[in-house]
């Protein structure tokens, strides 16, 4: 390269134009060596400088692109809330409540009668082998009965082993009335011992337990219990669910109480036809139990004898509660 060539260009690059010039930078004559590369560099300043101002400014080549706005294309920010897109979103998801009420309403609208009345029995028939299929099976007479008498016999074993098959077969014959039998007259059983009040008090226990029938009252007796009184505790002890009572202690009433035995104990009108009424007598016999039920008739209308009381209204009473006699073995 010639010497002249190169102070040429390094006068070129050492010299930077200058914004306050009137001349373009083309125009300057020593700047380009060769008038082609002036025209060169004419055409580039002319498409891309222009000068105001004083100040060369480079014009934009390139159209100004502009963003292209679709309003389909809005997002969630710039369309609707959030919370009314959840919204819709779930109501495509989840069924529509009133069309599931519409659904169904169409459904029996078009059931005919005779299709409805085929799924009624056809419920009522499932309902029935259910409840029978989980029916408690303490409902069922004979095992009630079965567990009774086994409860009986195990309360005689261990309790009152000198008992013999006379008592035994009292209370079975008494459990089977209360069990299988409609009841149509109430259960009078007389207990005479020196522990009637504890033997009776165990056999309505083994009594509420099978049946489940909750507890039984026990009405304590003496010399002052008047028959108004009698009465009242009576109807009060027989209204509950056991249906049964405990009247302790018979031969200690005196006056017209023991009336109240023959209102309750009747057979034919008693207002308590399924009660079990059991009574006792709390001192021993000494007759052997062939002739138990005859001493007792005779000891009870002696206590019992009193310007109230004569054998006319005792007689009654005392053929109402000798039905079942059961005298312990001491």
């Amino acid at each position: 390269m010639s010497a002249e060539r190169r102070q040429s260009l390094r006068s070129c690059t050492s010299q930077p134009p200058s914004s306050s010039d009137d001349h373009s930078f083309a125009d300057s004559a020593h700047i380009y060596p060769t008038d082609e590369l002036k025209k060169v560099m004419n055409t580039f300043y002319a498409g891309g400088l222009s000068k105001g101002d004083g100040v060369v400014q480079r014009k934009k080549i390139y159209p100004e692109l502009e963003r292209a706005r679709d309003p389909s294309f809005d997002t969630a920010d710039e369309g609707e809330s959030d919370e009314e897109l959840e919204g819709e979103e779930y109501s495509r998801i989840l069924p529509n409540r009133r069309s599931f009420k519409e659904s169904l309403s169409s459904f029996f609208s078009r059931m005919t009668l005779t299709s409805f009345l085929c799924l009624l029995a056809f419920l009522i028939l499932v309902s029935i082998v259910v409840c029978w299929w989980y029916r408690p099976k303490t409902s069922d007479p004979a095992h009630l009965f079965e567990s009774y008498r086994k409860q009986i016999h195990r309360l005689l074993k261990e309790n009152y082993p000198r008992q013999g098959f006379e008592t035994k077969d009292i209370l079975h014959l008494i459990g089977e009335k209360l069990i299988f039998e409609v009841a149509t007259e109430p259960h009078v059983v007389l207990i005479t011992g020196e522990r009637a009040t504890k033997f009776a008090t165990d056999i309505v226990n083994v009594f509420s337990i099978v049946t489940h029938r909750g507890g039984v009252d026990t009405i304590v007796l003496s010399e002052h219990k008047q028959r108004y009184e009698l009465d009242t505790e009576i109807v009060h002890s027989l209204s509950k669910a056991s249906k049964a009572v405990v009247l302790d202690g018979i031969d200690k009433l005196r006056g017209d109480a023991p009336l109240s035995l023959h209102s309750a104990c009747d057979h034919d009108h008693s207002p308590y036809p399924s009660a079990l009424i059991l009574l006792t007598i709390n001192r021993a016999m000494i007759a052997s139990n062939k002739h138990c039920e005859t001493e007792v008739v005779s000891f009870l209308a002696d206590e019992w004898h009193s310007e109230y009381m004569n054998k006319d209204r005792i007689s009654p009473i005392l053929s109402r509660i000798t039905s079942y006699v059961i005298c312990l073995r001491e």
